[in-house]
Parts: structure tokens; C-alpha cells; sequence
């Protein structure tokens, strides 16, 4: 009779074994008890309780296990707003690398205080993929009050002169800059800034003075030894801001664009990056009868390149390359050069087939997140409304209207709502998908224009330079800022 019951046992747990490799979920052995996951809202904690608007805030929650151990990792997901009814996920969430029973462990995000008073839920294994004793106390929620950021409206005196600080320190960045380290090893200055350390020896480098080499083939270039793509942004940069294709700094800029990048022949070309932002630079001069010839083969490149839709890394595309291209030949037809309607057409297919539930957009597919965030967010967003207006499809529609109203759910013009990184690449995506025709001065009530600029201008340093991290250098997010300010489009 035992040696039945010890069999009849196995098999039980053999079919629970099974069946969890074909459903995801974690089992238990019999006689030991499930986990227990839950939340209190004492066991959220923000990193200041009172932070104003734009501000930085560490959320942690420290997560208890009340039940048998846990040995998988668990997924924790921090929520501005209630889960349930389009609350806006903080980032990627976070991961709790196994809970033993009667322990504690936290997780944690960043995330940019909004104005007022927010709702802010963790959630401790969202898609139940652990079974527990008791699925219903996975969440909680803390408010936290944030105060508005106030700012005074900008003159046009005031943006004007913010600009001009802000290409007079791009001057000082064109051409091949490095740090030498305490040891005399050359290190690129961008790297340099990002790392802190000699990327050789790995000494510090926070003190070391920026030189300039006196290197003809690349005096002429942004950050020259990686690539075309910061050099044609700083050249739009001027140009939008009315700077002429004679002034020497701008001469220099194009003369690498074409003869001396790394790749200098554009036949040798692969990246639709490279291609869009040399269109873009080049449409910027005005000077069609010089450079229709380059800005026609690049966009002939651009066309055979597109796949699923669109554009991207191999073989799928995704909404950042959408951001360049689809502007780029936007651009480029400013200039009569043809581009077919089906083109057009795919491109609207693929971006409304990617709308989110909640109107959003996120980096790649439905299923697809990106480093920054893990559903939508508020610069992929707006490029696909953006990209959807450039294609011809009317604002009237319904998927852009419910992009627009996801925008205004979202407003904010001091982060990018959804993710902590890429603030002014968002406030550019938004000033692009607002000004292309028909354009639109408000979302809901609100000037995003005169409000971003008011922020703008009070966060420009002294130097002139714009800032946001990381992941936005200076030598990106200065001609981010200064080309919204302009209102830059083709």
C-alpha cells in the first residue's frame, strides 16, 4: 500500500513537472508550501517625498515572502497610475533573484517626479508566473506629491540668445577632441566623459584637459572618428538656425560629410542612419542645385532598403529608425524627388499595427520592448504620429487620435514619459509630430512650445550645452534642444 501511495505521488508530481515546462509556470514539491509574495504600502519608499516636477526619484519597495521559498527569479513593475487602467509603467521594473521564506528583498527604479499627486503601484509577479498561496496581495501603492515646476514665459530676445550660446559651444566641439591620460594614452573625448577612466590603463580622467588634434581629414567633423551621424546633426543644427552654408565652420562640416568620414565614399554606405542624417544635412543648406545629386541617390539607397514596412536593424524595423527615415524622405521630397505611394503606405500599415491598447508607442513590435522602457513611451510616440502625418494620414483618424490622446494622458515637457532616458530626443520627436502640417500649438490646453522652451532655457548651462545623462551627451542633446527651438523641419 505505501509503495502505491510513494508511486501514485511521483506520477502527481511528474505531471506537475510536466506541465510546467509547457505553461511557464513554476511548481512546488508536495510538503513544501508555496510562496507568498506581498506588498504593504509602508514597503514603498521614494528617495525624497517631496521632489519638484523633473526631479530624480529612487522608488524602492521591499518585497516579503510569507510562504515557502522561492527559488525563481521574480519580476517586480512599477506603475504611474493604477495597472489596471493604462497606468503608465516606470521603466523596465525590476528582478528579485530568488525570496526565501520569511525574507525580504528590494527592487527599484528611477523615475521623473511629475506635478501633483501620483498613484505610484508595485506589482510582484505580474503575469503570475510563480504559483503562490495568495495571488491577491501582490500590490500596492504609495502617492507621492511633486511640485510643479513654475518658469516664466521666454521672449523671443531670450530664445534667441539661448540659441546662439548654444552654437557657439558646439563651434568649440567640431574636429578630433581627446583627453590624455596621467599615462599619455589618447582616449577619445566623448569616451572619455562617459567612462571617467583611461579606456587603456584605466586611470581617472576627471580632471584631464580636452585637446584638439590638427588632423585635416577630420577638422571638419563632430565626434569624426565613429561616424557621419553627429556631424550631420550638428550641421542641421546650424542651418535650421540660419547659420549659411559659407560660414567656415559649416563649410568644414559639409566637406567631411561628403569627402573625408570614416567611409567617405557614399557607395560604401549600409546604415539608413548615415543616409537619413546626410539628407537631412544636405536639404538643410537649400542649395538643391549643388547637392540634389547626392540627396537623390541616398533616398534611391534609403528605398531599396526598407523591409517589413520600414526601417531598422536586419531584418525588423522599429520606431527609432522611423524617427531619421521617414523625415529624411520627408525632406527629401521638399526637394521633388519622387517617392512612391506604396512606400508611404507600408510605412502607416507597419506604425499603426504597432499601436499599443493604451494608444501608445514603444521602440519595436507589440511584443518588442527597448532598453529604456518596456511598454509605450512618450518619444516613440510622438515619431509615430509624427511619421503617420509625413505618410498622409489624416489627424481626424481615429489610431492618431488616440495616439494624441495618449500624449495628452502623459503630458509632461520635463521627462519623457514612460522612460528615464532620451528627455530632449522626446521634446524634439514632439516638436516635429506638432509642427509637420496640419500644425497643432496645443495638446489639450497646454503650449507644449512655450513650455518647453521656458524649461530649456532654465537648464542650459553655462558653457551654453545642454545635458540630460548618460545617454544624452552634450554633443547629442545641445543640437536636440536648439533644433526644437528653431521649430527645425524641412
Amino acid at each position: 500500500m505505501l509503495q502505491r501511495t510513494q508511486k501514485y505521488l511521483k506520477t502527481i508530481r511528474i505531471f506537475i513537472v510536466s506541465l510546467s515546462l509547457f505553461s511557464g509556470f513554476s511548481y512546488f514539491t508536495f510538503g513544501t508550501p508555496p510562496p507568498d509574495f506581498t506588498i504593504a504600502p509602508v514597503d514603498i519608499r521614494f528617495s525624497t517625498e517631496n521632489p519638484v516636477e523633473g526631479e530624480s526619484v529612487t522608488i524602492t519597495v521591499f518585497v516579503s515572502n510569507k510562504g515557502g521559498e522561492a527559488r525563481d527569479d521574480i519580476e517586480v513593475r512599477f506603475f504611474e497610475g493604477t495597472p489596471d487602467e493604462w497606468g503608465l509603467q516606470i521603466e523596465k521594473g525590476d528582478v528579485i533573484i530568488g525570496l526565501g521564506s520569511g525574507q525580504k528583498n528590494k527592487a527599484e527604479v528611477k523615475w521623473r517626479a511629475k506635478a501633483g499627486s501620483k498613484d505610484i503601484y508595485v506589482v510582484v509577479d505580474p503575469d503570475n508566473a510563480i504559483a503562490e498561496a495568495d495571488e491577491t496581495n501582490n500590490q500596492g501603492y504609495r502617492t507621492i506629491t511633486s511640485r510643479a515646476l513654475t518658469l516664466p514665459k521666454p521672449s523671443q530676445s531670450e530664445i534667441k540668445a539661448a540659441i546662439q550660446k548654444g552654437l557657439n559651444w558646439l563651434r568649440t566641439q567640431q574636429g578630433e577632441l581627446y583627453v590624455l591620460c596621467p599615462d599619455g594614452h589618447e582616449n577619445p573625448a566623448f569616451l572619455a566623459k562617459s567612462l571617467g577612466r583611461c579606456m587603456i590603463c584605466g586611470k581617472p580622467l576627471t580632471e584631464q584637459q580636452v585637446l584638439k588634434k590638427d588632423n585635416p581629414e577630420t577638422k571638419g567633423g563632430w565626434n569624426p572618428v565613429i561616424g557621419p551621424g553627429a556631424t550631420a546633426l550638428a550641421l542641421m543644427t546650424f542651418l535650421h538656425a540660419g547659420v549659411p552654408e559659407s560660414d567656415q565652420t559649416v563649410a568644414d562640416g559639409i566637406d567631411y560629410l561628403l569627402h573625408h568620414a570614416p567611409v567617405p565614399n557614399w557607395e560604401e554606405w549600409n546604415d539608413s542612419y548615415d543616409f537619413a542624417a546626410g539628407i537631412l544635412a544636405l536639404q538643410a543648406t537649400g542649395n538643391k542645385e549643388k547637392y540634389l545629386e547626392k540627396v537623390t541617390y541616398a533616398t534611391e539607397r534609403l528605398l531599396k532598403m526598407q523591409i517589413r514596412g520600414g526601417w531598422g536593424y536586419g531584418a525588423f524595423p522599429d520606431m527609432a529608425h522611423m524617427q531619421y527615415v521617414i523625415f529624411a524622405l520627408y525632406a527629401a521630397q521638399k526637394w521633388g524627388i519622387q517617392i512612391p505611394e506604396e512606400v508611404f503606405k507600408q510605412v502607416a500599415d507597419w506604425v499603426k499595427s504597432m499601436q499599443r491598447e493604451d494608444g501608445g508607442w514603444s521602440y519595436g513590435g507589440l511584443d518588442v520592448g527597448s532598453p529604456w522602457a518596456a511598454s509605450s513611451y512618450g518619444s516613440m510616440t510622438a515619431t509615430a504620429l509624427m511619421v503617420l502625418k509625413i505618410c498622409g494620414v489624416p489627424t481626424t483618424d481615429p489610431q492618431f487620435q488616440k495616439g494624441l490622446e495618449w500624449l495628452k494622458r502623459h503630458y509632461t515637457i520635463t521627462s519623457n514619459p514612460g522612460a528615464y532616458d532620451w528627455h530632449y530626443y522626446y521634446l524634439l520627436a514632439l516638436q516635429r509630430a506638432m509642427t509637420i502640417p496640419p500644425e497643432q500649438p496645443l495638446i489639450g490646453e497646454r503650449n507644449w512650445y512655450e513650455e518647453a522652451a521656458a524649461y530649456l532655457l532654465s537648464q542650459q548651462r553655462p558653457d551654453g550645452s545642454w545635458e540630460a545623462g548618460a545617454q544624452e551627451a552634450a554633443i547629442m542633446a545641445t543640437p536636440f534642444a536648439i533644433l526644437f527651438l528653431t521649430k527645425a523641419v524641412p
